[in-house]
């Protein structure tokens, strides 16, 4: 694995964007977004595709050493189903400041699959945000970006994808869809995504 030609081009990119993309000379792509462990602060993860098509393991690049420190851990094969918890991203956002996008980035970073729902077509790091209500399967967590009149049209999808929990972001809170949901018995909680991760009540 080229390290040095991958510390060289993040140095430049990370002056224009946080996280984002380049490739290499050979074709090789790299996705990049900064580390939210704190043993590895400062330090980016590196997710490499190559000419191929063929995804390689997230390496972790220090850029004060210029090195490679480690691996990302897949927390999916760390845990059981439950503790993936699946999640769905309803308002999803290809925008960098909105915090449908910054969720789903903190989610994938938690090693969480993520399937997202926008009014516009798009990707975030590996997901691909959809406009269509597709028959997810296993979703265990449904979290909002919507205010109450734009979630009107999603409620029977919601209803019908059966999930374990519903998320209700600051300012998407919903009586409606709150009520319809604890008679079928899925958990409601009005609190931010983001703060559930960072805190580790994701997982409670």
């Amino acid at each position: 694995m080229q390290i040095d030609e991958i510390v060289s081009k993040l140095k430049n990119e990370i002056y224009k964007v946080l996280d984002g993309q380049f490739y290499l000379n050979d074709g090789t792509k790299v996705t990049y977004n900064p580390c939210i462990d704190p043993k590895y602060k400062g330090c980016f993860y590196c997710s490499v595709i190559d000419k191929n098509g063929i995804k390689q393991k997230t390496i972790i690049i220090d850029l004060n050493s210029g090195k490679q420190v480690g691996w990302k851990i897949n927390i999916k094969k760390k845990f059981n189903t439950d503790m993936n918890k699946k999640t769905l991203v309803i308002g999803a956002s290809t925008k960098k400041d909105r915090f449908s996008n910054m969720a789903i980035k903190l989610l994938r970073n938690n090693g969480i699959e993520v399937v997202a729902i926008g009014n516009k077509s798009g990707e975030v790091l590996d997901v691909q945000i959809v406009t269509d209500k597709i028959n997810f399967d296993n979703i265990h967590t449904v979290t909002l970006y919507l205010n109450a009149s734009n979630q009107e049209q999603y409620i029977d999808y919601i209803i019908g994808l059966n999930p374990k929990r519903i998320i209700f972001n600051p300012g998407t809170e919903n009586e409606k869809l709150k009520n319809i949901a604890k008679q079928k018995n899925i958990e409601t909680v009005e609190n931010c995504t983001l703060v559930m991760l960072n805190s580790g009540l994701y997982w409670s």
